[in-house]
């Protein structure tokens, strides 16, 4: 149920921040690139293993951003660095047995060892990421926009990739879902259907037209899964 949650969650998630363009600023796919502008710096100490994790963003579902009390107190020393690419680090990382896991604004997914800064792998994206990742049951979502520079104009989808070496699991691709997160927008006939025209059928997504997809990918009966792509985007693709 976990893993069915973080997955509908990143979906919804998903359909959400492609719109919420139209407010603020106005999917691809995996390429082999990597930066050479990636670099560390980080301290010589051995790890400590670490059971905390702040798994999504803003550490629950419910967005409380309240951990259970850790014990840190002011004033805090940076113990290293470590940078992705050129572009922004919009959204925040997500922690889970020791590893964070974080995403640049062009598409660089990164795995880091939280106690010494140590790039565990790294993956390159053609889309720009759309939020903090999902982290659980071994599994990181991220969600992903159209290429930079993000304006919105081409179908996002939301990836899985295998916590401990980044391979690619599935990528899900869907349209504009109607949620509480884009009621805003719905409400706007204009914005309504300046993404509702780009899809043959014309209109928005329910969310519980992409239940049964969401259920497939969370359940086992997705293992044997690697790398393929399943679409739910209401004809965008086929125009």
């Amino acid at each position: 149920m976990r893993r069915l949650a973080l997955v509908l969650a990143a979906a919804l998630a998903l359909g959400g921040a492609a719109t919420g363009l139209l407010l603020s600023r106005g999917g691809g796919k995996e390429s082999p690139r990597t930066t050479s502008r990636r670099t560390t710096t980080r301290p010589s100490h051995k790890p400590r293993p670490s059971r905390f994790s702040w798994p999504v963003y803003g550490f629950d579902a419910a967005r409380t951003h309240a951990a259970p009390p850790l014990a840190l107190r002011p004033p805090f020393r940076k113990l290293w660095t470590v940078r992705g690419d050129w572009s922004l680090m919009e959204f925040p990382p997500v922690l889970e047995r020791g590893r964070l896991f974080l995403g640049t604004n062009h598409g660089l997914v990164l795995a880091v060892q939280a106690a010494t800064g140590r790039v565990l792998w790294h993956r390159q994206f053609s889309g720009c990421v759309a939020a903090s990742p999902a982290v659980g049951d071994g599994v990181v979502y991220v969600g992903f926009m159209d290429p930079p520079p993000c304006t919105g104009s081409a179908p996002s989808f939301v990836a899985a990739l295998d916590a401990r070496t980044g391979r690619s699991i599935w990528r899900f691709r869907a349209g504009v879902v109607e949620t509480p997160l884009t009621a805003q927008i719905k409400a706007n006939p204009e914005w309504y259907a300046a993404y509702a025209t780009k899809g043959a059928l014309g209109r928005w997504a329910r969310p519980d037209e992409l239940a049964g997809a969401v259920v497939y990918l969370a359940s086992d009966a997705a293992a044997f899964m690697t790398g393929s792509v399943v679409v739910l985007d209401g004809g965008q693709l086929a125009r």
